[in-house]
């Protein structure tokens, strides 16, 4: 449903508008939300939380509504997928201390 939505919002004008209003609700609020988070190191915060973001959407977007992000190789399972977007964006961050993080690699 939700890929049937984001592909009729390329053709409706409607539902396109509908879609980036929903959209900028969703940024607004994971943006103010993480540009609070101290532990952020990026020299640019702003900057970093829009780039992490828009990363993070991008991957869950390709594997949940197109499942094309690696082609030929079986995305990773839902777990994986989790721990590996939420390592990148704490690194990209700067956060250091994540947490949990040395049990997955063992």
């Amino acid at each position: 449903m939700a890929r049937a939505l984001v592909l009729r919002s390329h053709t409706d004008a409607q539902v396109h508008r509908r879609l980036q209003d929903l959209n900028r609700l969703n940024h607004a609020k994971f943006f103010r939300r993480l540009t609070r988070e101290s532990a952020i190191r990026h020299p640019n915060r702003a900057l970093a939380v829009d780039f992490a973001l828009l990363a993070a959407r991008s991957v869950l977007r390709e594997t949940i509504l197109f499942r094309e992000v690696w082609p030929g190789r079986p995305a990773l399972p839902e777990e994986g997928l989790v721990r590996e977007l939420t390592r990148m964006t704490i690194a990209y961050l700067g956060i250091s201390g994540s947490g949990g993080d040395a049990e997955d690699e063992e």
